[in-house]
């Protein structure tokens, strides 16, 4: 009995140590592919991984409504510890604030009839005791920028944060970040539930292996139909009937959007490495799906919005 009890105490004992032996083994696959998958990343290009970011900086934020208006607090909030960078915040909108914004944007009913950027920058620059500056027109000609970014900042220090609705805009935004190299334009755009962020880098350097500073793709390198749309229009120029014909919004959706903005305007002030250029984004799915930095993805010739012609050409205006 007591030797019939001992061989299948051992044959049983044996099994499950086969078996933890195996499981053991999967989490360690498990692990190691993880890890592996984790170096992959860490071995991307990283954009301005040793840069030392400058400092008198400038931030422009172009449209202060459904996305601007969640941007600007948070986006207020973090500048406002970085004052040994000396960065300035400018808010551009042209807009007032209507009754139908009061259910979608971070407005309320004492707003109404006020200029969008004014009420924003007047109501966080006393809550934090950080000055905001503000205009109250559209924008319309890259001259507006040059004047608040200051043409003769050192490189990384002029910011434009679009979140404007319009490809018009994104046109008058493009002009000013092609003529002058190491300009940063960050962009957000999207329909009712999903979206785009896109962080562009101007600067002569085409990626190479082993570079730390170099040109990042803009919206408009990514989305041809920005340059391409030759009917656009500012958002004054649109009749009643084509501004209530407007794109519906989300509130999830230009929230994401905003909350993704932060982000990336975090990494360019603080002067982080960029893993990525741009997000994806589904409010709907609660999903984001990064625009890593491939090598593949870095080479100008293969951006929908550029070619070798026109990028030859922007090169040259940028000298």
């Amino acid at each position: 009995m007591s030797s019939w009890f001992s061989t299948l105490w051992n044959r049983v004992f044996s099994e499950k140590i086969q078996e933890f032996r195996h499981a053991t083994i999967q989490r360690v696959e498990a692990y190691l592919t993880r890890k592996t998958n984790m170096s992959t990343l860490i071995e991307l290009p990283q954009a301005f991984q040793y840069y030392q970011h400058a400092y008198n900086i400038r931030v422009i934020v172009v449209g202060c409504g459904g996305t601007g208006g969640y941007l600007v607090p948070n986006l207020a909030r973090l500048l406002a510890h970085y004052n040994d960078r000396d960065v300035k915040l400018f808010l551009m909108d042209g807009d007032e604030v209507e009754t139908k914004n009061l259910k979608r944007q971070n407005f309320i009913v004492s707003d109404l009839g006020k200029n969008k950027a004014r009420v924003l920058a007047e109501r966080y620059s006393a809550a934090l005791g950080y000055p905001i500056s503000y205009v109250e027109s559209y924008l319309k000609d890259p001259q507006q920028l040059e004047e608040l970014s200051d043409a003769d900042c050192v490189q990384g220090s002029a910011i434009v944060i679009g979140c404007v609705d319009n490809h018009r805009t994104r046109q008058v935004i493009s002009q000013w970040f092609r003529s002058h190299h190491g300009r940063f334009w960050i962009d957000a755009g999207n329909e009712e539930m999903s979206g785009q962020v896109v962080c562009g880098f101007h600067h002569e350097q085409v990626y190479e292996q082993g570079m730390d500073v170099f040109r990042l793709p803009c919206v408009a390198d990514l989305f041809p139909e920005v340059e391409a749309d030759d009917k656009a229009m500012f958002n004054d120029e649109l009749s009643c009937a084509e501004r209530a014909q407007e794109n519906p919004q989300n509130i999830a959706t230009n929230i994401l959007a905003a909350n993704t903005l932060l982000a990336f305007a975090q990494q360019v002030v603080m002067g982080k490495p960029l893993h990525t250029h741009g997000v994806f984004f589904s409010a709907e799915q609660a999903t984001a799906d990064p625009m890593l930095n491939l090598p593949s993805r870095l080479d100008p010739s293969q951006w929908p919005g550029s070619s070798s012609e026109s990028i030859s050409q922007q090169e040259k205006d940028a000298a």
